[in-house]
């Protein structure tokens, strides 16, 4: 039996009440634009337009300033949506996912967003990482005292879920990083659920110095075997590295640049003698 509810924010969602390890509103709505996460069902058919189209449109009408960075990212999306949209995925090939990471501001969720919103495929999910490791917490406690409740979890997602978005995906928490290692692994090896992730960190430094992170690794490898990783950060590197160089050669001043935050930090009266340290 379903049950359609209305909340007062205009949230819709509907209750499975024969089901109450899924009664969870994230796996079970669809909300209006102010909020952070979607589910949708449909054909399996997509639009001919492209994110990367859609970027160079916004581009055109000065929505936002073109970045090349951005630009080459976007045609991963444009391949995955292809290739989703075209039938081509398989069960023993799935589609590729990819792992978006780089600075606060370099347009993750926008790029997310872009293909999320022009993907039209059975059962996609975008998700808010924290929001959606909060119901998968409250999943768990919903099937307490089954045989194995992690398997229910991971069977709940992948029925709603062939193609999930999530982004700011971060692991902190040592509890979070089992629960994340176990659950991809079933998602992604026993059904095959094409994942997009957006991040702050590069893969290799998720949960850095955690407890017990050496059982989270399998995590990182099987990411990037599943994903393939993106950095939107190098743009914004060359671009700082040349406004150093522009400003050193004027200046004759030696200047200590952070490289891997694409920014100065600190800048020194010293007159440059023929060397630029870095």
């Amino acid at each position: 039996m379903l049950r359609l509810i209305k909340y007062p924010d205009n949230t819709l969602f509907i209750r499975r009440k024969s089901n109450p390890i899924l009664n969870l509103r994230s796996f079970w709505w669809f909300e209006d634009s102010r909020s952070q996460n979607n589910v949708e069902t449909g054909n399996h058919n997509s639009s001919k337009v492209l994110p990367s189209s859609l970027y160079l449109d916004m581009c055109s009408k000065g929505l936002v300033t073109k970045d090349e960075v951005q630009l080459l990212a976007l045609r991963e999306l444009d391949s995955l949506q292809e290739s989703l949209s075209g039938g081509r995925e398989s069960v023993t090939k799935p589609s590729k996912g990819i792992y978006f990471y780089g600075g606060v501001g370099r347009g993750k969720t926008m790029m997310m967003d872009l293909f999320y919103n022009n993907l039209h495929y059975p059962h996609k999910a975008r998700y808010h990482f924290h929001s959606w490791m909060l119901d998968v917490h409250k999943m768990l406690h919903n099937s307490r005292g089954q045989k194995d409740p992690l398997e229910n979890v991971a069977i709940a997602i992948a029925q709603k879920s062939k193609v999930l978005c999530m982004d700011e995906f971060e692991i902190t928490d040592v509890a979070d990083a089992f629960v994340i290692r176990w659950l991809f692994e079933r998602l992604w090896k026993d059904f095959n659920v094409v994942t997009v992730f957006t991040s702050n960190t590069s893969p290799d430094r998720l949960y850095f110095g955690g407890i017990n992170r050496s059982s989270f690794l399998p995590f990182v490898s099987l990411l990037k075997e599943r994903c393939k990783s993106v950095s939107l950060d190098v743009l914004a590197v060359q671009e700082a590295n040349d406004r150093v160089k522009s400003k050193a050669e004027d200046s004759l001043m030696e200047r200590t640049v952070t490289v891997s935050a694409g920014r100065d930090y600190r800048s020194l009266s010293t007159p440059l003698e023929g060397k630029l340290y870095w």
